[in-house]
């Protein structure tokens, strides 16, 4: 008889649905986000250990998925006190219940940050093997080996674009976009000291909420990222891709700016000729 069904019989039970209650209870899903990064596939088995009052991480097993993803980043001491924290309260919860001494985490997230966390604890974990967990159909496009393979192309390009973008960044009063031309206005709309005009291409949002959404129209170029329409990110990865869209245009800056009335963030690319 596994731990499983031992803890069932014993404590007269549903473990499927109260394990889940525990592992929300004691943060697991937070530290995991936490350690994985903002967004990304992940697809991985933690493996760690009850001893002298203390939980240890003992090992990690991951493989990189072919479209990109599945491991995560190297564990830091802060993600790795994050998470052992978090198992051991998930430990002291359990403590007096479906108590447990060792065990392994099987955690799967899929582009959307969508996860599953699937347990194994005692004698469970010889039934815990890489290869039986999902694997996410679907990668996420900042993750695409093409993709990763063009910011590293394009690196030369992009830094004299965010020199150019930090520099002119603000100094403007409004702004306004008319198809293909930003104008950009000093003083007021009725009584401008100054306006600029550049030939522009508009190309996406960016949300508070960490969701990028094309504003273009027709995908720039092949591949991902640029055929799918809207996905998770953070910040610096949104301003990474809105660099590598101005240098593959071969546009001169970033513009970035607020929309107001909403928590967007427009990223346009800009020439200063026409």
């Amino acid at each position: 008889m596994g731990w499983f069904d031992r803890q069932s019989k014993t404590h007269g039970i549903d473990l499927s649905q109260s394990i889940g209650r525990y592992i929300r209870a004691a943060g697991i899903d937070k530290a995991l986000h936490g350690w994985c990064g903002p967004y990304g596939v992940r697809r991985l088995l933690v493996h760690f250990q009850h001893t002298q009052s203390r939980i240890k991480i003992s090992s990690v097993e991951t493989i990189h998925l072919q479209y990109g993803g599945g491991a995560p980043p190297e564990l830091t001491s802060e993600t790795r006190v994050s998470l052992e924290k978090a198992l051991l309260k998930l430990h002291q919860n359990m403590s007096i219940g479906p108590s447990w001494s060792q065990g392994v985490l099987g955690f799967i997230r899929n582009h959307d940050n969508q996860h599953s966390i699937v347990p194994f604890f005692d004698e469970d974990i010889a039934m815990a093997k890489l290869d039986l967990l999902p694997v996410p159909e679907t990668g996420h496009p900042l993750e695409h080996p093409q993709y990763r393979k063009q910011i590293g192309s394009f690196e030369a390009q992009m830094e004299p674009i965010w020199a150019r973008t930090h520099t002119v960044s603000h100094e403007w009063d409004e702004w306004e976009i008319d198809g293909t031309e930003l104008k950009l206005i000093f003083g007021t709309v009725d009584k401008p000291s100054e306006i600029w005009r550049r030939r522009c291409q508009v190309l996406a949002t960016f949300s508070a909420a960490g969701k990028w959404a094309w504003q273009c129209g027709e995908p720039l170029f092949d591949g991902a990222p640029y055929n799918w329409q809207e996905f998770i990110c953070d910040y610096g990865a949104a301003m990474e891709l809105g660099g590598l869209c101005a240098a593959r245009l071969q546009a001169d800056w970033v513009f970035v700016s607020s929309v107001e009335g909403s928590q967007l963030m427009l990223l346009v690319a800009v020439w200063e000729s026409t």
